[in-house]
């Protein structure tokens, strides 16, 4: 009787230290798998700011192309209000980056392309309501501010989206390994 107690107890014993190893296996899997979902979120938050800043100095340019047309004011709907709307979306990918200093240098030249794109949209727009005439040169200007604003745009996408990517397969791989748990 002694033996079958001895062999109960190291049963038992066995099958309570195999319980709290998985036990502490899955809590850190599904602590990783959490962890692993909230940078794939975060990651896709910032490609939705990317989106909405370039959506804003679309809005600008649409307002000012109608507004540079017609002359009447009710085209500039777009345009107003866009600045803050795109600065707002900015200074997000700037607080959201804080841990990358490579997209922390380019989110800083972005900003000023979209701050020098709306000064000289507003130049342009003051110069045809005081003479009504358009500065070609400074439409040009404008132009090429809004390259800039698409290039670094997609550069900090791509580079987003390759740690989306990266993300993703720790995500799926931690997905996969914690029902098993």
């Amino acid at each position: 009787m002694n033996r079958f107690k001895r062999n109960l107890l190291i049963g038992y014993t066995v099958s309570l230290v195999l319980l709290v190893i998985s036990s502490v296996a899955s809590y850190i899997s599904i602590q990783n798998l959490m962890s692993s979902s909230e940078m794939v979120r975060h990651t896709n938050e910032v490609i939705q700011l990317l989106n909405n800043v370039e959506l804003a100095a679309k809005d600008g340019e649409a307002g000012q192309r109608g507004y540079l047309l017609t002359g009447e004011e009710r085209f500039l709907t777009p345009y107003q209000g866009a600045y803050e709307r795109g600065l707002a979306s900015l200074n997000k990918v700037q607080e959201s980056t804080i841990d990358n200093n490579d997209q922390q240098k380019i989110v800083q030249e972005l900003k000023e392309a979209f701050e020098m794109r709306f000064t000289t949209m507003q130049d342009v727009i003051n110069q045809r309501n005081t003479t009504g005439q358009i500065d070609l040169t400074k439409m040009e200007t404008g132009r090429r501010y809004m390259q800039k604003i698409r290039s670094t745009i997609g550069v900090m996408k791509d580079k987003e989206q390759s740690l989306l990517n990266e993300r993703t397969k720790e995500q799926n791989r931690f997905a996969s390994l914690t029902p098993v748990l």
